[in-house]
């Protein structure tokens, strides 16, 4: 059970965020969502990666991580919110692209 505290500062940093990347700096994954992102012109300006492995507590940076988890219903880096919503990974970033519907699902979803 994840202490109603770090479920205060997930869902507050996601009202304060409307586009928001739960992040690790070192994780491969995380770099390819934000080169995708940036490459549509959607990252700079728009989202705000809150990178858990750069907080100076560790152990309060592993219970905030467990908030988003119980939001997400998954535990992943990158997690990527909408509007205080859980939306995806970078997993489906590339579905979108393997599709060809990346750039007008962005579009769509980033205003």
């Amino acid at each position: 059970m994840v202490e109603a505290k770090y479920l205060k500062v997930a869902k507050d940093l996601l009202a304060k965020h409307p586009y928001f990347l739960l992040a690790k700096s070192w994780c491969p994954d995380v770099k390819y969502a934000i080169n995708t992102l940036k490459e549509h012109k959607k990252y700079d300006g728009y989202f705000y990666a809150y990178e858990l492995d750069k907080l100076p507590d560790q152990a309060e940076a592993y219970r905030i991580e467990q908030a988003f988890t119980e939001l997400a219903g998954r535990k992943w880096v990158p997690s990527i919110f909408v509007n205080g919503q859980y939306w995806g990974t970078e997993q489906d970033l590339k579905v979108l692209r393997s599709q060809d519907k990346l750039k007008e699902t962005l579009d769509k979803l980033i205003v």
